[in-house]
């Protein structure tokens, strides 16, 4: 019987956190993403992927095992793929202007999203219709960071 990784319901198997610690530290790490990027590419709670980023009062000593399967399925081409895929740039703009109306400069935004600061105005002042996945990920992960969307905002709503 396989596990259903799409399923919502509450899941009660557990697995040690270890190994998912060290293979989230490691696309952190190789990749140079943040730990919310990973989060968000796997579909697994924010607070878990904090933990296992080793961010947070403590390390978990254990996690659901559909979390841990969604985390492992993840991997560099994942997010190479998702620095190539090229995606409509409309929330994207939208989480870049909450982050220039909280007061982030251009320069800090484009730090965020991983772009130059031509491509960051592009979308502050709707210029760019597109973006790519990474760019679209980056912005929410920096909204999210900062309390301007809520880290249980549905991962649908990207």
């Amino acid at each position: 019987m396989r596990p259903d990784l799409q399923s919502s319901a509450p899941s009660t198997a557990w697995v040690d956190a270890r190994y998912f610690s060290l293979h989230v530290r490691s696309l952190v790490h190789e990749c140079h993403v943040p730990w919310r990027v990973v989060a968000l590419l796997a579909h697994v709670p924010s607070p878990t992927v904090r933990r296992l980023a080793g961010q947070g009062d403590r390390p978990l000593q254990r996690i659901r095992i559909i979390d841990a399967m969604r985390i492992l399925k993840v991997n560099i081409d994942d997010v190479e793929a998702a620095r190539e895929r090229v995606v409509p740039a409309g929330s994207t703009r939208t989480r870049v202007l909450a982050l220039h109306n909280s007061g982030c400069d251009t320069e800090d935004i484009a730090a965020m999203l991983g772009v130059t600061i031509p491509q960051a105005d592009a979308l502050l002042n709707g210029e760019a219709d597109m973006c790519t996945e990474m760019t679209r990920l980056r912005g929410r992960a920096a909204c999210e960071a900062r309390g301007l969307i809520s880290a249980s905002e549905p991962i649908t709503s990207l």
